[in-house]
């Protein structure tokens, strides 16, 4: 496995509405953290101020390619490849629009520099349109994939 350089292109991904939630099984039931209700399912899910496109602009403004780029083992990379490294980022928007809870949503424990700098950046996000519920803001669970594209020199 040889080492190469790799300069990175950023290019981030959200889905629109309640899709950017992906369900497992045990995942569609409320849940209470302490004695607070975090909710996955709601009338009107939580989001960044401005939409989907202040939210790719605010990444790609707050994501430091310093703390991503470098040297990175690849199998067998070839000069002028893209590869794409997803990073699926969990938290919970506050019913007043605090982020809380970042977390690496991937499991496999790998990519663990994109992650870090993933979450780095969600924390330094400014308040959340928080979610709508029952006819009240409500806390609630949010996961949004952070795509990095890198080409390889």
């Amino acid at each position: 496995m040889k080492k190469y350089i790799l300069l990175a292109f950023l290019f981030i991904s959200l889905k629109a509405g309640s899709q950017d939630l992906k369900f497992e099984k045990n995942d569609l039931s409320d849940t209470l953290i302490g004695t607070t209700k975090i909710w996955t399912i709601t009338d009107i899910t939580s989001e960044f101020p401005g939409g989907e496109i202040s939210w790719k602009k605010f990444l790609s403004e707050n994501i430091s390619l310093k703390n991503i780029s470098g040297s990175f083992d690849f199998e067998d990379p070839i000069p002028g490849n893209q590869i794409t490294i997803v990073i699926n980022v969990t938290f919970i928007v506050r019913e007043n629009g605090n982020v809380v809870n970042i977390k690496n949503a991937d499991t496999n424990g790998n990519n663990g520099t994109f992650a870090k700098e993933a979450i780095r950046v969600v924390s330094l996000t400014p308040r959340w349109k928080p979610a709508f519920q029952n006819g009240k803001y409500v806390n609630s669970h949010k996961k949004i994939p952070i795509k990095f594209e890198l080409k390889i020199k």
